[in-house]
């Protein structure tokens, strides 16, 4: 297959540009800039820009700085709102002269340092430490399975996307443009061009019936407009944090420690430690807690007994959600009938940062504070192992795993989108 690639053309208003300063027909002067491009809005800035200032006797005009992130209007700057920064992203990525090329056509050194300034980014925003998935995604891209694109400008890579696809079904697993003071686009119009050329391979490919993606890293309607264009619904989710460090942490309500026995609904349950031969119940737990649940329609993994034990093989075995902690993950047992009732699986997202990457409970036994135990159990042995704050994520429309969340003290970090297409 020969490499994909578009050519957009050249700004159709050029700037002058001087050594200094740029001075805009609209009146508006920017300090340093080097790669002005005119839209229907007014004038980009680069992120280099130092100061803005209305000439005398001028009107001030909508300015971006970058993107959408700022407006001077009546000489008073404020920050836009998440829909008009999608719109300037895109009047700045039509005038964009790029090419977008098919990922399969490079190797995995060629996007190392992009996916090093991605894995930055991760551990600025999340303090997330991203350097194992951005390695097992460059063992992918090295065996040239995956479905993407790559941005190139100047012959020089500065951006990548990428999907997953099994079967009749698609994940796309991310999305990243450099965001370096030399880049001469703005990541946020290359971020969404990406989109766009994935999006428009993958509704054009047949027998898909399926298409998902959340992309963690990017603040809710980020790049809502791209997937909202392509007729994806949008599920807002949180990112939730709690401290626990010794001096600042909530005191737990109880505390739990492995093979404690607690009763309820006059039945004898115990929790232990997460075992190897716990997963084909667990399966089946983590399949009937999710039944007619919201999450169930962003990940049909959670559909079926063969969808979870995918899911929980991923988050065993691959480092996507953190480095698996077995001595902080524990299972609730009926100790009568020996059946597995709830399950808490933990992770590492940093070395002092924990994250809950499954809980879930038996349908029979909820409203029965199962989850708040597993929490509490899962945040002291966290806090033994030296981490200083554990996270998890939650869809934003599952008001009750909110409330509980926030009563035991988590609070909200960062929001982010789940997208879904269907057939």
């Amino acid at each position: 297959m020969p490499p994909y690639s578009t050519n957009l053309g050249a700004p159709s208003s050029p700037q002058r540009v001087w050594d200094k300063e740029v001075i805009s027909g609209d009146g508006l002067r920017g300090g340093k800039a080097k790669h002005p491009f005119r839209s229907r809005v007014g004038i980009w800035v680069p992120p280099t820009a130092k100061y803005y200032k209305r000439l005398p006797g001028m009107a001030a005009m909508p300015y971006t700085h970058p993107i959408g992130r700022r407006w001077v209007e009546s000489g008073h700057l404020r920050r836009a709102s998440p829909a008009e920064t999608q719109a300037r992203a895109y009047a700045v990525a039509a005038t964009l002269q790029l090419e977008y090329l098919d990922l399969r056509h490079f190797r995995a050194n060629d996007l190392r340092v992009l996916l090093d300034e991605e894995s930055a980014l991760w551990r600025e925003r999340l303090h997330w430490d991203y350097r194992s998935s951005a390695n097992l995604l460059l063992q992918y891209v090295d065996s040239h399975l995956l479905v993407g694109y790559v941005a190139l400008d100047q012959k020089k890579i500065c951006g990548y996307t990428f999907c997953v696809q099994e079967q009749a079904k698609a994940i796309i697993g991310g999305v990243f443009a450099t965001r370096a003071a030399h880049a001469s686009a703005p990541a946020t119009a290359v971020e969404a061009k990406l989109l766009d050329h994935l999006l428009e391979t993958l509704l054009h490919t047949p027998g898909l019936e399926r298409i998902e993606s959340q992309l963690l890293l990017y603040p809710h309607g980020t790049h809502r407009a791209a997937f909202e264009k392509a007729g994806f619904r949008l599920f807002p989710r949180l990112f939730m944090e709690l401290d626990i460090d010794a001096d600042t942490a909530p005191e737990p309500a109880r505390n739990h420690d492995w093979d404690h026995e607690i009763s309820l609904l006059g039945g004898a349950l115990q929790i232990r430690r997460w075992q190897e031969t716990d997963f084909e119940a667990a399966t089946r737990t983590i399949a009937a807690a999710y039944a007619d649940h919201i999450d169930s329609a962003i990940n049909d993994q959670y559909c079926s007994i063969a969808g979870a034990n995918r899911f929980l093989h991923n988050i065993v075995r691959f480092p996507g959600c953190g480095q698996f902690e077995i001595d902080a993950s524990c299972v609730v047992l009926d100790t009568q009938s020996g059946s597995l009732q709830a399950v808490l699986l933990a992770s590492r997202i940093s070395p002092d940062i924990g994250h809950i990457t499954q809980i879930c409970v038996s349908p029979n036994l909820r409203r029965q504070h199962i989850g708040q135990t597993l929490l509490e159990v899962a945040a002291n042995r966290l806090r033994r192992m030296g981490c200083r704050s554990v996270t998890l994520t939650v869809t934003e429309a599952n008001r009750a795993a909110i409330d509980l969340y926030t009563k035991l003290g988590y609070r909200t970090r960062h929001s982010f989108d789940a997208m879904l297409w269907t057939a």
